[in-house]
């Protein structure tokens, strides 16, 4: 599997498909719950590994 590197353009049509597609204010504070809890375990891990 090979990714872009991150391009804003690109991230922006993501949130606006995803805004589309979900539309409710319940799914997109279901994402960034999601996203926060990623972005903390990938941290937590990095912590431990690293420290």
């Amino acid at each position: 599997m090979d990714y872009v590197a991150f391009d804003s353009s690109s991230i922006e049509e993501f949130f606006l498909t995803v805004y589309c597609n979900l539309g409710s204010a319940t799914n997109i504070g279901l994402w960034i719950f999601l996203l926060v809890l990623g972005l903390s375990a990938v941290l937590g891990l990095i912590y431990a590994l690293g420290g």
